[in-house]
Parts: C-alpha cells; structure tokens; sequence
C-alpha cells in the first residue's frame, strides 16, 4: 500500500490500555541518539497546505525543506481539538486511553507516560515552548520538560506570534551540548486570523469589500447569513496565517541547519487538528465532527541526516510519532496504540492496521476508525454512522453506509467492535482550572 518501508515490534509496556494498543521494538542505540525537534502547528488542516496541492501558494518554503524529507500523505490526528490531540501526539495512545480532553477539558492521566518523560529519563535535555491555554500546567501535558515556557495570553491576545517562539526555541536549543527533545507548538493559524506582513494581504487583497482581518470576529458573526464573500475572506485569511507560518518555520530550519544542527537532529512536524470552513454540516472550527477536514494533518519527518526523501502513502496516526521517536533514540519502547514510522520512511508497508479518533467535545460524542481505504465514523449520541472510501473520495462526500446492503452491513458491525473496544477506556481526571484559565478558555470558545 505505501511508497516506503516498515520495521517489526515487539513489546514492553508501562501503561495498561485498551485492546486497540500494539507495542513497538527498541532501534539500535546509536552513540550518541540523534536530538528531536517536533514542531506542532495548531490548527492546521494538510489540504490547504501548497506542500499537499492546495492551489494558494500558502508554503512554498515548507514544500522546498519537503525535498529533504519525508511527507506522509495520509496522516490522521487523535483528537478533534487541541487537548486530546496533543495528548496523543505526546503520548502515543488515543484520548480515552491518556484521558486529557476525553471529557471534555479533562487532564492527563498521571500514570500515563509523556514522551518528554521517557527521554528525559534517559538523559536528554527537554524544553518547550507553548502557546496555548490547554498546554497549561494544569492540564498535565507539561510532563516531563525541564524547560516549559507557557505564554498564557498569547493564544487570546496574540502578544506571541510564531516569530517570537521560533526565536526562543533557537535560544534554549543553542544552550545545549547534550541530546536533548524540544517541542515547538505555534497557535498562529487559530481563529481569530490576523496574519502579520509579509503575509497579510497576500490572499485577502483580491476581496473588494474593504474587509480587514482586524474585523474578522464581527465577520464571523455575519457567517450564519452564508455570505459566500464573507466565507470566501475567511478562508483566505486563515490561508495567510499559513504563509506566515512558512515564513517562520524557513527561518527556523534554517537557522538550525546554519548552526549545523540537522545533521543530527530528527525533525518532526504535524498539527493538532484542522479546522473546517462548512465543508460538512454547515460547520466552521472544530471540535465538531472528524471528516478529512478536520482530522487529516502534515506529517513531515527529516531523518538526521535527512538520509529518507520521498512521499509516503502509508496511513499514518498522530499516535505513531512517540514509538517512532523512541526507535531513532535507541529508548526503550513504551507500551503504545501507535506504531513507528522509520521503516515506512524506507518504502516498507506496515501490517494492516486501523486508526483511532475521537471527539467528546461540548454535545459531541464520535469516533472513527480507518481501515484504509475506508473511513467509519459512528455518532453514538445520535446514533448515526457513515462510511467513506477516502481513496476514491478524500472529501468524503458520498457516505457508502447502506443497511440493505448485507456485505457492508457486516464491515461495518466488525468496525463497530473495533470501536467500542477502543471506547472503554477511562474518563478524564477533572481539572482545577483558576478564573484567568476559565476566561482565557471562553475567549477561544472552548468553555461555555
């Protein structure tokens, strides 16, 4: 099925979790482990990336680094929001197995291992810098880092764009001699969209309305009349806070290559979540549902090196990046639903396998689960299910779900299983959150 290669398993485990989880080998240790940068954009869909061929030049910059990497073009997140998606990302096992954001705003299992625990234990450095009020502290995805620096006004007031972040990454990153893993997380392309120059009016300036994306809270009000202008301008703002991001993620690639640093680094980037623009259900954000628009992410890797070059149509989970992490650093694996990547980055076809996501957000209750080609999302709180051929159909636009039909009646009642097995998980732990959290949380729409 995929373009590249994948490597065996086998099992060792701290966490006890749900059926759906598989364990990953131990790499070779190399001498010493190559460092790890992820970089986790916030809200970031892979099709309005150029990288993947979207029409709008939004990062030219990123598809040229690309030529040195490998992309994933069928990579999936965990989590329809930020809270479960970044705790899968760290973690390597869906939201009801590491409980942060399973429930709502609920936080991180304490039993649950970070990856920034597991490599600190091993003696790397850990430092991040992020950017956003569900990585507070009190949401418990701050394991593990020795250095955490949280802005927590810059995901309302953008007082911290992805500049300023980049710049403290290289900061931390430029004081360390030993290994170490660094997570940059920058939040520009989350509502509302206000993209600095250069980017700003790169996309906006062909609308003659005089909008300006200063005015795009009140002009997401106006939204609920679809006005296909009003819509139209808000994507195209949305599209330069991803030209920003270009901008900034160049500069910093560069910065480390410049510093010789990619030679023994291996460089992760992928988002949290997308974000939709009505493309199902008259919905705008997320956090609503967990079509393509909302749960297909970039996974870029850069092998120290950058040894693996291509594109790989292997599926590919948000939960895949801490095994794969582990097998580069040579660190004893963890028990994980994920699986690594290092062998698919050499043409190697993993087993058949299915990937998890889920959503309890507000009034939601989904999960889905992809049998590549086939995408099954179940509503459990409506009780309705729908079935996608994401090979034939990547907009998943024809729902092939027919109860009359007995051969996809059982595919999808095996699905089903499948599904609840990964359900019984446990509820999140409950969050003391102070009143300047619950407001910063309002601001963004996360908290009614």
């Amino acid at each position: 099925m995929g373009t590249r290669k994948g490597t065996g398993v086998r099992a060792r485990g701290a966490v006890a979790i749900a059926a759906a989880v598989v364990t990953v080998a131990c790499g070779q240790p190399s001498d010493p482990p190559p460092s790890v940068v992820l970089i986790v954009l916030d809200t970031v869909r892979a099709d309005h990336l150029s990288l993947y061929g979207y029409e709008r030049e939004t990062t030219p910059r990123l598809a040229r680094w690309a030529e040195s990497a490998t992309v994933f073009e069928n990579a999936f997140s965990a989590g329809a929001w930020t809270l479960p998606g970044v705790g899968s990302i760290l973690t390597g096992v869906y939201p009801s197995q590491h409980g942060a954001g399973v429930s709502g705003p609920s936080r991180l299992h304490d039993d649950v291992p970070t990856l920034a625990e597991t490599l600190r234990a091993r003696g790397f450095a850990t430092g991040a810098v992020a950017n956003v009020s569900f990585l507070n502290e009190a949401f418990g995805l701050n394991r593990g880092f020795d250095s955490y620096d949280f802005d927590p006004a810059g995901d309302v007031s953008g007082t911290r764009r992805a500049d300023v972040s980049a710049d403290l990454a290289l900061e931390w990153i430029d004081g360390r001699t030993d290994p170490y893993f660094f997570m940059l997380h920058l939040f520009d392309a989350h509502r509302h969209y206000d993209a600095p120059a250069p980017a700003r009016g790169t996309f906006t300036a062909q609308y003659a309305e005089g909008y300006d994306p200063a005015t795009l809270p009140t002009l997401e009000s106006r939204l609920e009349a679809e006005r296909r202008s009003d819509l139209d301008f808000h994507v195209a703002a949305y599209d330069e806070e991803l030209l920003w991001l270009d901008i900034q993620i160049d500069r910093f690639l560069a910065a480390l290559e410049s510093r010789g640093r990619l030679e023994d680094t291996l460089v992760v980037l992928t988002a949290d979540h997308g974000e939709a623009f009505r493309d199902h259900e008259h919905s705008i954000g997320h956090g609503g549902c967990l079509h393509n628009e909302v749960m297909r992410v970039p996974l870029v890797i850069w092998e120290p090196g950058r040894a693996a070059v291509g594109r790989s149509t292997v599926p590919a989970s948000t939960v895949d990046i801490v095994p794969t992490v582990l097998e580069y650093t040579g660190v004893e694996p963890l028990a994980v639903a994920g699986i690594s990547l290092r062998g698919a980055l050499r043409g190697e076809a993993p087993e058949p396998r299915s990937i998890f996501a889920q959503n309890r957000f507000y009034n939601t209750d989904l999960t889905s689960l992809i049998r590549w080609p086939l995408k099954f999302i179940q509503d459990h709180r409506r009780q309705g299910r729908a079935l996608y051929d994401l090979g034939a159909d990547p907009g998943e636009i024809t729902d092939l779900w027919d109860p009359d039909d007995g051969d996809v009646t059982r595919m999808v009642n095996s699905m089903r299983r499948e599904v609840r097995a990964i359900r019984q998980g446990r509820e999140g732990q409950a969050v003391e959150m102070s009143p300047e959290l619950a407001e910063r949380l309002r601001a963004l729409g996360y908290v009614q």
